[in-house]
């Protein structure tokens, strides 16, 4: 959305959401993180294998497990977006929270981040997409097009 909302300060404006499909759709935007209740500036935070095989979120200077809390805020916001009738997602690309192919420190594997993980859980069938996957114009076509399907299907 353009918001300075990054662990330091800045942003990751894409022109596509906020003059595209804001032409069209109701926006409705989410930083995991700032609503989570982490400072803008803070702490880098990276997902994190632990010794039993799952994954953790890690605030990366002083090992703060914020792992558990964030789980549980994420369902309880991805039901609040079920509830407000989403229908679609633009996720930001590589988030420890909001990415859905995290690199994820001791295991050669990506993973989704937790929130993504959550709006999945909530939404299975939402269309959800990463910006990096809307660069070209047929990307964004596709997206816009699953969009209005997903509405259409469920009368919103």
């Amino acid at each position: 959305m353009g918001d300075p909302v990054r662990h330091d300060g800045g942003h990751k404006h894409f022109p596509f959401v906020t003059d595209s499909l804001a032409a069209w759709a109701d926006l409705v935007p989410v930083c995991p993180e700032v609503e989570f209740g982490l400072d803008i500036p803070r702490e880098p935070i990276q997902l994190q294998a632990t010794d039993e095989g799952d994954i953790s979120l890690i605030e990366i200077s002083s090992g703060t497990d914020l792992t558990a809390p964030m789980i549980q805020w994420a369902a309880e916001r991805a039901d609040a977006l079920d509830g407000l009738g989403i229908s679609g997602f633009v996720l930001k690309s590589k988030s420890p929270s909001c990415g859905l192919n995290v690199p994820v420190r001791g295991r050669a594997h990506s993973a989704a981040g937790l929130f993504a993980q959550s709006l999945d859980l909530a939404m299975g069938d939402l269309p959800i997409v990463e910006e990096c996957d809307l660069e070209t114009p047929a990307e964004q076509a596709a997206f816009a097009d699953n969009v209005r399907a997903y509405a259409k299907r469920l009368n919103r």
